[in-house]
């Protein structure tokens, strides 16, 4: 069965955008060969999505790493009263 397409055209630039992103990500942080088509498509999907959105962001929660400074930057404050 196919997937469903969707009736609006994709943004004309999703891939040059996917690749920019994808080449900064690799450019700064170490990325194995089996593992960079995994990455593609996850940009691709991701901005596909935000794409199909108009461009409003979905209510996720933060990533467990931002959560974790937030964290720390707080403690911080309490600590230095």
């Amino acid at each position: 069965m196919a997937k469903h397409q969707s009736l609006q055209p994709p943004h004309p630039d999703l891939l040059g955008m996917t690749a920019n992103i994808v080449a900064a990500y690799v450019r700064s942080n170490p990325l194995s060969a089996k593992d960079l088509p995994g990455v593609i498509q996850a940009v691709h999907d991701s901005l596909k999505e935000l794409d199909a959105r108009g461009g409003q962001p979905s209510e996720a929660k933060p990533p467990r790493a931002a959560a974790a400074a937030g964290r720390r930057a707080s403690a911080r404050k309490r600590s230095s009263r």
